[in-house]
């Protein structure tokens, strides 16, 4: 299965001064979930993005699968709005976006629900006050170790996958990726595994599948 990169064109230096430009770790993702997309048990019903930013993704996995629900949040409503217009331009118009933190006001319904969950977070190891703005710099603030949003992302998983469910998840080497792999299987006891990786400059970034 193919999956077509998303114009991203009409989005200027203006937009991205507010909202994450897609780079390495975006397409990596893509690459990644191109790669394995046919290895899924069945075409998903349900697509979540947790963490939009420009929209390339979930506006990707939208063309993917144009049967399922396909629904993008972020927290910053700039972001949210880059998101639909890169839905808007790339026909995407089924594509849902949804401002919030997290899926704080979706959980309740996703649960046990969501076939397809993708997160390129915010993976950058930053103090802890940094973290909590809805501007530019929740796509990248991720905390210690950079996993403050990741490590949320885990905890829920077993709520919000479905029986097949599969989830894709970006991690950088500062993450401790290693350890936190650990973490997921022995303390959430979730299956998981390295599928993609790739340096990028200084940072060495990883794919991640975790399933139940």
């Amino acid at each position: 299965m193919k999956i077509a990169t998303p114009d991203t064109s009409h989005l200027s230096n203006i937009e991205f001064q507010d909202v994450y430009e897609p780079a390495e770790d975006s397409y990596l993702l893509l690459d990644a979930l191109e790669q394995d997309l046919d290895n899924l048990k069945s075409k998903p019903n349900i697509v979540i993005e947790i963490g939009s930013g420009s929209g390339i993704i979930s506006s990707a996995l939208s063309t993917c699968f144009p049967d399922a629900i396909v629904i993008a949040t972020d927290i910053n409503p700039a972001a949210c709005q880059a998101t639909k217009m890169t839905s808007s331009i790339n026909n995407n118009e089924k594509l849902q976006v949804i401002q919030t933190d997290f899926v704080t006001c979706l959980s309740s319904r996703l649960n046990e629900n969501v076939d397809l969950l993708v997160c390129n977070p915010p993976y950058v190891a930053t103090d802890e006050g940094e973290l909590g703005t809805r501007d530019i710099a929740a796509s990248w603030a991720g905390g210690h170790l950079g996993l403050n949003l990741t490590r949320r992302v885990v905890k829920n998983l077993s709520n919000l996958l479905s029986p097949d469910g599969v989830a894709y998840l970006v991690l950088e080497q500062c993450n401790q990726p290693d350890e936190f792999i650990k973490e997921i299987k022995y303390e959430y006891g979730l299956k998981c595994e390295k599928i993609m990786s790739r340096r990028a400059g200084r940072e060495f970034l990883i794919i991640i599948k975790v399933t139940r």
